[in-house]
């Protein structure tokens, strides 16, 4: 029996293997990986040392089944593994489209289903991950569920109508704080410091100030004011900041990615009754 089972490995599932790897949750011969390209396959197989094998297999052979394939492959996947599910199975999806109750309808409920939102940040060991059981998930479960995200950074178990808004505040916000970091590089670079010496900057700044974060109980206003001098160089530009409805922006952004989870999560309920 494999202690791990990943059907599909895209950037996410690889994210995945690789933090649990580094965490030393498992070992790579217990972990078993299907993907929908034999190159992909080559290549996880050569970085980290897991076993490859088909769908079915990674479903009849290990006790944790994340399914990392695209949300249009779920119908089709999960038809193909159930009949190798049961009740001693755990069957993890990793995508905000699908509620605990169309997974259970799509898996003929002969398994255990978990929802769960990890980040790409997890690769490094600094993820972030929400989760939400079935009101009869087995308390071994969960804590076997939480202690393996827990490898990959933190982990943060929601009520299921939670999750929509961890995908918008961890799941896409990588994404949305790499673009910020983008833009500062390129302000950096446009007054002809080199990109590298730019990146390092920014990229050090971004990671210094999450550890302060994390490490004080002040709110986030009151270490802006930390930053800030009257009169100074800092306050001037946060100044800009508002002016140009910063703060605005990114509620929008937040915004616009939960309304956009709630429709994926309604569009699946409709395919899956098909």
């Amino acid at each position: 029996m494999f202690k791990l089972g990943l059907i599909g490995c895209g950037n996410m599932g690889e994210a995945i293997i690789s933090g649990l790897l580094k965490a030393k949750w498992s070992t790579p011969e217990k972990i078993i990986i299907s993907t929908k390209t034999s190159a992909r396959s080559d290549k996880i197989k050569h970085d980290y040392g897991v076993v490859v094998s088909t769908n079915a297999e990674v479903a009849q052979k290990a006790a944790i089944i994340i399914l990392a394939v695209k949300p249009n492959m779920y119908r089709e996947v999960i038809q193909e593994i159930v009949p190798f599910l049961d009740e001693t199975k755990v069957l993890v999806s990793i995508t905000p489209s699908f509620s605990l109750e169309t997974l259970r309808h799509l898996s003929g409920g002969k398994a255990q289903v978990v929802r769960a939102m990890p980040n790409t940040p997890a690769k490094v060991g600094f993820g972030m991950t929400g989760v939400t059981f079935e009101k009869e998930t087995s308390q071994d479960t969960r804590q076997e569920i939480l202690t393996m995200f827990s490898c990959l950074g933190k982990v943060l178990e929601v009520p299921e109508d939670m999750m929509k808004v961890v995908g918008s505040l961890s799941g896409s916000a990588p994404a949305f704080i790499e673009l910020f970091m983008k833009a500062m590089v390129d302000a950096g670079v446009s007054y002809g410091m080199s990109p590298e010496d730019a990146h390092l900057l920014v990229v050090q700044t971004v990671l210094g100030t999450a550890q302060l974060a994390a490490s004080t109980q002040k709110p986030f206003a009151s270490m802006i004011d930390d930053v800030c001098s009257k009169g100074g160089s800092t306050i001037r530009g946060i100044s800009s900041l508002k002016e140009n409805q910063f703060e605005e922006m990114i509620h929008r952004a937040v915004e616009k990615t939960t309304e956009r989870f709630i429709e994926m999560n309604q569009e699946s309920k409709v395919f899956s009754e098909k």
